[in-house]
């Protein structure tokens, strides 16, 4: 097979569910990015101050809403997670994301 074959190949990968941790300006930022991919769709975002979780809720049409980041990790599908949060929640919140 040649390499050009692998690109018309429908797959598990074609879809990724994305899920936001944190949804200040970076976070928010960093997620339209994301969004500019037709093959992200973001599922879920959190944040502990609610009024950020439903503004960004709104430029993610169908997106659930969290406060809690550990139930945004048991939201499934999920395929990845863009933690966009204060430095010292990083470490904890990726080791929980890994389990």
């Amino acid at each position: 097979m040649t390499a050009a074959s692998y690109s018309r190949v429908m797959g598990a990968n074609e879809r990724i569910n994305l899920g936001l941790i944190g949804a200040g300006d970076r976070g928010n930022h960093v997620m339209n990015l994301f969004q500019n991919r037709p093959e992200v769709h973001v599922v879920a975002v959190c944040d502990a101050w609610g009024e950020r979780v439903e503004s960004t809720r709104r430029k993610a049409k169908g997106a659930v809403g969290f406060a809690d980041y550990r139930k945004l990790l048991e939201t499934t599908p999920l395929d990845a997670v863009l933690i966009a949060t204060p430095d010292h929640w990083h470490t904890k919140i990726a080791i929980e994301d890994c389990h």
